[in-house]
């Protein structure tokens, strides 16, 4: 989209009036209008336009009707790009006909040159049936391109919505659509569970293998496991390489005061030393976190339901092979406040979770090979178990976990 200069139109070098009759003779608009009509048309209404040269102004008053002669021009609104116009075609007609101001910004894109109508002129002819006969066939015309665009655009967003929804518990997306994404993903602190599955030897074997059979075999496994975590209610929030992140306790988004809203909240930052990815973050600090958030009943619900989800993903993983060979994962558990919210910018946004409790369900999956247990959960995640429950545990105290002093920890006796 070009940038629009703003300068005025200049005036087309003078002609004579039988010459700029046979000039506006051929304009489709203008086909069959009585001739002591077209003769209130001049000659001094004829204008060129350089390039990027503004011709209507969205929002300003529709003061005249606009005919291409020669050149192109693009219609804007709101800054955003709608379609360009050829010689021939009118624009600024909804204007004058509905005697509104212009609803879009229309620039010239190189030299252009257009017959300039004044919208009293204008309205005059619309007094004619043959002027009015034609300017519905144009009318008919654009709304027909209109429509044809609109069932592009359409088919575009269902596929892209289609990749979308095979992401999200059907919950969240009918969340999502009811709140629209500024609600929904606006920053908040949510108590929740935090799941993360890895596969066990996966960097030493998938170096064996090509990227084809990589994303067959992976894509099977994952396929598996989004159907396990949907059909126990957990929000896939992430896939990090074969590693699969997902969420418990989006069901308290619809509590009133069950969560709390960050715009009027000023908590202490730190800078967060158990980064999953390799990069830097930023987060509350944890004391922060816990004091801010409003207290609510445990989610113990929502606990088993991930316990019962990550259950589920160990004994169905085993189904699966990679290389061969059957599918090992661990998992970790957690249970804690976060930061929950889009993060990003316009170029890239996700809606997710940060914070203390989510890097520690990162960490507790990794010890899930050196403490030779499927799963292991934290200490506050044991907390919100029945137990009935607790007693499928084994506890290991003062567990060295990077970064972090040393924790109790629970693994799975399988």
């Amino acid at each position: 989209m070009r940038s629009p200069q703003g300068q005025k139109a200049s005036a087309t070098p003078a002609i004579d009036s039988e010459r700029f009759l046979g000039l506006i003779a051929n304009i489709p608009v203008l086909q069959n209008v009585p001739k002591n009509l077209l003769q209130q048309l001049a000659p001094d209404m004829l204008r060129l336009y350089a390039d990027g040269e503004i011709i209507l102004q969205e929002g300003e008053p529709a003061d005249r009707l606009i005919v291409i002669l020669k050149g192109t021009v693009e219609i804007v609104r709101g800054g955003v790009f709608l379609v360009s116009r050829t010689a021939n075609e009118i624009i600024g007609e909804q204007g004058v006909v509905d005697d509104v101001a212009y609803s879009a910004t229309a620039a010239a894109v190189g030299k252009v040159e257009a017959l300039a109508i004044p919208a009293p002129l204008a309205k005059k002819f619309l007094m004619n049936y043959r002027f009015t006969l034609n300017l519905i066939k144009i009318l008919s015309a654009k709304l027909r391109e209109a429509t044809g665009d609109e069932a592009v655009r359409l088919a575009q967003e269902e596929k892209m919505f289609a990749a979308f929804r095979s992401h999200v518990h059907p919950r969240v997306l009918d969340d999502l659509l009811a709140k629209g994404i500024e609600d929904y993903g606006a920053p908040r602190y949510l108590d929740c569970a935090i799941l993360f599955a890895d596969i066990r030897s996966y960097t030493s074997l998938s170096l064996e293998a090509t990227p084809e059979q990589i994303v067959n075999e992976l894509s099977r496994y994952l396929d598996g496991m989004i159907e396990i975590i949907h059909a126990h209610d957990g929000m896939i929030d992430k896939f990090i390489g074969d590693n699969v992140m997902a969420v418990w306790g989006f069901s308290q988004l619809t509590h009133a005061g069950a969560v709390a809203d960050l715009s009027h909240r000023h908590l202490p930052l730190q800078d967060n030393p158990y980064p999953l990815d390799g990069k830097f973050h930023l987060t509350a600090s944890p004391d922060a976190l816990h004091n801010s958030a409003p207290r609510t009943m445990p989610e113990k619900n929502f606990v088993l339901r991930a316990l019962d989800c990550a259950i589920a993903m160990w004994k169905a993983a085993q189904n699966y092979s990679f290389r061969g060979r059957p599918i090992q994962i661990g998992i970790g558990l957690n249970y804690g406040t976060v930061f929950c919210g889009n993060v990003g910018n316009d170029r890239k946004r996700q809606f997710t979770v940060l914070g203390h409790p989510v890097n520690l369900a990162s960490r507790f999956e990794t010890l899930t090979k050196e403490l030779n247990a499927p799963i292991i959960i934290g200490e506050n995640f044991y907390d919100h178990l029945p137990l009935s429950r607790r007693r499928q545990f084994q506890e290991f105290r003062n567990v060295k976990v990077r970064g972090l002093d040393a924790v109790t920890c629970y693994g799975y006796l399988g």
